[in-house]
């Protein structure tokens, strides 16, 4: 396995395709196997793709104490150092898009383009849930289901449950794999609920893409609004009728949105 020595921490990693590096920085709980291959494949044709598993997740190791979205954000930067790869583009999904922020905050030099999907700020600012995110909450919760299971019904939408139920099973079969420990995953809920990005965000510098789904029951899509609206040299795209797993149920619409994005000229 190909693991890479950052910050004293043993981090899985992949490389796929060639071109200008893409940093891809997944969610709470996942590992770089729930990039949906729709996505991937037309992505490699054009980029040098780095995927890795965060702390904790997946193939890399839990060094042990309290996590936190800046201290991962640190991960990311030393494993372009262990590659020497002075300067990415960085996509960020969910918890992904937080550490992409803090990327973004903390090492700016390293962040060419950056993509924010299905994300928020936190602190203060965060969105609460609307009626309908509460309503799908209230359904799960108490239910005898295992917690992948919750989360798939969670992550997607009405209409992929019921018309695309091929996504719902390849899914299912990838969050199987290499598993993060339910410790490991309450330290990275927590890092998510101290995160707090929100005063800084302004900050950013880097040309950036805000990426939400108007049916996400997981992250309010209002939190998009707010990030392109403070971000200098962000731009919004609101996919209709997608949920949190935006990337897995659009996945041609979200290649044609890099394609264009990440194609343009580097500032």
């Amino acid at each position: 396995m190909p693991m890479a020595s950052a910050r004293g921490l043993r981090m899985y990693y992949e490389l796929r395709g060639s071109g200008p590096p893409l940093l891809l920085v997944m969610g709470w709980r996942a590992n770089l196997d729930w990039w949906p291959r729709a996505l991937l494949a037309p992505l490699e044709a054009r980029h040098r793709l780095i995927l890795f598993d965060n702390r904790g997740a997946g193939r890399t190791g839990d060094p042990g104490g309290a996590f936190s979205i800046a201290q991962m954000a640190d991960d990311a930067a030393a494993l372009l150092d262990a590659l020497d790869v002075p300067r990415a583009h960085v996509f960020g999904v969910s918890m992904g898009g937080m550490i992409a922020q803090e990327l973004a905050l903390r090492h700016p030099a390293r962040v060419d383009r950056l993509v924010l999907a299905c994300t928020h700020a936190g602190g203060t600012q965060a969105m609460a849930p609307d009626r309908a995110m509460r309503r799908a909450w209230l359904r799960v919760v108490g239910t005898r289901w295992g917690l992948e299971r919750r989360l798939s019904y969670l992550l997607f939408s009405k209409d992929v449950q019921s018309e695309q139920p091929e996504l719902w099973r390849d899914f299912a079969a990838v969050v199987g794999r290499a598993r993060i420990s339910e410790w490991a995953s309450a330290k990275q809920f927590l890092a998510i609920a101290r995160h707090a990005s929100h005063r800084r965000i302004s900050e950013i510098r880097a040309p950036t893409l805000v990426l939400a789904g108007d049916g996400d029951l997981m992250v309010a899509p209002k939190n998009a609004e707010w990030l392109a609206s403070k971000i200098p040299q962000a731009r919004l795209e609101v996919v209709p009728g997608a949920g949190h797993a935006l990337l897995h149920e659009h996945a041609l619409r979200i290649d044609g949105l890099l394609g264009e994005f990440l194609g343009a000229q580097s500032t």
